[in-house]
């Protein structure tokens, strides 16, 4: 039995060892900045520039629809407030699904109280996925942007993010008329499913290396080359949308861990699959509430409520216990309030305060999610 179990990998999964051996291949080089002409500043930017071409391909974009940032935090504040600033004509409103991360609350709430944007809640159905039907063509006329995520990282319900793609492009294709800037968030998805602007027909992508075994504090933004993005902070780097010195080591590392993620994603989801089975199959003996719906959601991510007391202390218990687990997202799960995307489902305050979940990544094996199992079983 493993000492210690964890199972938090939709915060941050484990490191590749084609991560770690990219850094290890730069570590002797000596590197200085990209933006110089120097030879070391020349070896810096050419690392930057293969892992640009390498990752294109795999995304379905050219290189220069590749803006690198130091997260999906960063990409989607860029996209979300870049494109709102950018564009030329402006009807005041925002429409995003009520489950998306907590950084996309913060960029709206930005676009709320400086430029007086109305934001709007999409249309949900009762498992919390895009309800499309209900999106009309009413709905998208008056829309600057359409924000979604692809999976939702706290509670794993995979929303149809490219039918919903192919609709916008349907209703400017039929009414003449432009569609809403499109923002998918999909560093939820990054563990799991493939990704990129065409699969979801979307205008702005944004994921992050941590979430596939790339180093954390690396991440990416795909911009298709028609979206105006107005830059949010100083700087010429990346096509000059992101100011700051480019993080060299970050880049190659995600770009050699995306490589053999995306080589490896068939049999690794394989291996999600029957986690994810063991685990649910446990959860429905006990008393608990499952929230991530069995259809249309995560293959490494499941969401429960507790029948009684607070995630935060069941958390450190589990701790204790010797198993990593969430309250939620990562980066709202030090939050004493209930969660947002729970409330938002329909959920009241104290059922909010109750929502573990459990997430488990390429390296999990099945014998560990057993002993999860059994673990769990004492402490509920």
């Amino acid at each position: 039995m493993s000492d210690y179990l964890y199972f938090d990998h939709a915060a941050a999964t484990t490191v590749r060892p084609e991560a770690w051996n990219a850094v290890e291949a730069l570590r002797t080089k000596s590197l200085g900045n990209p933006s110089s002409v120097h030879t070391p500043g020349r070896t810096a930017k050419h690392a930057v520039d293969q892992a640009r071409v390498a990752l294109a391909p795999l995304l379905l974009v050219e290189p220069q629809d590749i803006v690198f940032t130091s997260g999906a935090t960063e990409a989607l504040n860029t996209a979300i407030i870049g494109a709102y600033l950018g564009l030329k004509n402006k009807r005041g409103v925002v429409y995003t699904s009520p489950l998306v991360h907590s950084c996309v609350w913060a960029a709206l709430d930005y676009l709320q109280t400086q430029h007086q944007v109305t934001v709007k809640f999409l249309p949900i159905t009762k498992t919390g996925h895009l309800d499309l039907e209900s999106i009309t063509e009413k709905l998208i006329g008056e829309s600057d942007l359409i924000i979604t995520e692809h999976i939702s990282s706290e509670i794993g319900v995979m929303q149809p993010a490219s039918k919903l793609g192919k609709k916008l492009v349907r209703y400017a294709d039929e009414t003449g008329k432009p569609k809403p800037v499109y923002i998918v968030d999909a560093a939820g998805s990054s563990m799991s499913e493939l990704i990129g602007l065409d699969f979801f027909k979307c205008d702005l992508l944004a994921f992050s290396g941590e979430k596939f075994g790339a180093l954390s504090g690396t991440g990416v933004l795909l911009k298709s080359q028609k979206t105006l993005l107005k830059p949010v902070q100083g700087g010429t780097q990346e096509w000059g949308y992101r100011g700051g010195t480019e993080n060299i080591i970050g880049i190659s590392a995600f770009a050699s861990a995306y490589q053999v993620h995306h080589q490896n994603l068939e049999t690794q989801n394989e291996l999600l699959k029957k986690i994810g089975t063991v685990v649910r199959s446990f959860l429905e003996t006990q008393k608990v509430k499952i929230i991530t719906p069995k259809e249309g959601s995560a293959l490494h991510v499941l969401h429960f409520l507790l029948p009684v007391g607070e995630a935060s202390l069941f958390i450190a218990q589990a701790d204790l216990a010797g198993i990593a687990l969430s309250a939620g997202s990562a980066c709202s799960s030090g939050s004493v309030e209930g969660s947002k995307a729970l409330i938002n489902l329909g959920l009241n305050e104290t059922e909010a305060q109750r929502g573990i979940r459990i997430s488990w990544g390429w390296d999990t094996s099945v014998e560990q999610a057993e002993d999860l199992c059994k673990r769990l079983k004492t402490l509920l």
